[in-house]
């Protein structure tokens, strides 16, 4: 799956595969309730078969060979304007549904003669259904995984003013009260803020909890030196050693490179 999905990134490629992924998928359903009809008025006595054209499915789900692929590329329109939400899934899909209905009930006036509030009633379920299956699908092979956002720069004291500051610059933080010291491999800088709110809302991919009172970039650990008493000390690239606690010490070890 994972290959596939790598496979059908580009926005051509993507587009291209929605249309044949619907043709094909839609062929064979039609073929499919075909069969299912034909077999059954073969097995069964004349007053009791169904007696529909051969061409029925077709003309009952074609529609679908048009929505689903337009259904796709909403939806990828949405995960690319970051509005995958329920607003955004109701403006999307409530009209790509009403579409489905409104040819559903204007064919059988037209050819079958049926009643319009009978066909709506009749066809309201199933065409729901199509249309949370081709969600479904959508998200099974185009939907990231969800994942958490976090800010390319940090906004930080100095002196006076205010500055950002990359992510990828700072060394480690140093906490004490409700205030951080933040290092990067040449200056400090203050933030206010505790050190625990400030993690939350830095990659954890980036930096580690190294103890109580410190947080480092984990790109930064030059090497490990381990005490005696089960402790150690990080030695990071901006000169600086930083104290490492026996609880953090093999959650830091297992993901530095030090």
């Amino acid at each position: 799956m994972q290959e596939l999905k790598a496979h059908i990134s580009k926005p051509k490629q993507r587009t291209k595969y929605q249309w044949l992924l619907s043709a094909l998928a839609w062929s064979a359903i039609i073929l499919v309730l075909s069969a299912i009809e034909g077999t059954h008025d073969l097995l069964v006595a004349a007053d009791k078969q169904y007696s529909n054209p051969w061409w029925w499915a077709l003309q009952e789900w074609c529609i679908w060979y048009l929505l689903s692929p337009i259904t796709f590329m909403l939806l990828d329109k949405l995960q690319q304007q970051n509005l995958l939400n329920q607003k955004g899934y109701l403006l999307t899909l409530l009209p790509m549904y009403c579409t489905a209905m409104a040819y559903q009930a204007i064919f059988d006036v037209f050819v079958y003669q049926d009643p319009i509030p009978g066909t709506l009633v009749y066809f309201a379920p199933s065409h729901f259904l199509v249309l949370l299956i081709s969600t479904a699908i959508w998200h099974k092979l185009w939907k990231p995984p969800q994942s958490e956002h976090f800010p390319a720069m940090l906004l930080v004291d100095q002196g006076r003013h205010k500055t950002l500051l990359a992510l990828d610059d700072i060394v480690n933080i140093n906490g004490a009260s409700n205030y951080v010291e933040i290092h990067t491999s040449e200056d400090a800088y203050i933030k206010r803020a505790t050190l625990t709110h400030l993690e939350q809302s830095l990659p954890a991919s980036l930096f580690i909890r190294c103890h109580r009172s410190h947080l480092v970039n984990l790109r930064c650990i030059e090497h490990i030196e381990r005490k005696p008493s089960g402790s150690a000390m990080l030695h990071l690239n901006n000169g600086q050693t930083v104290p490492l606690s026996r609880r953090y010490y093999s959650q830091v070890k297992s993901l530095s490179a030090a």
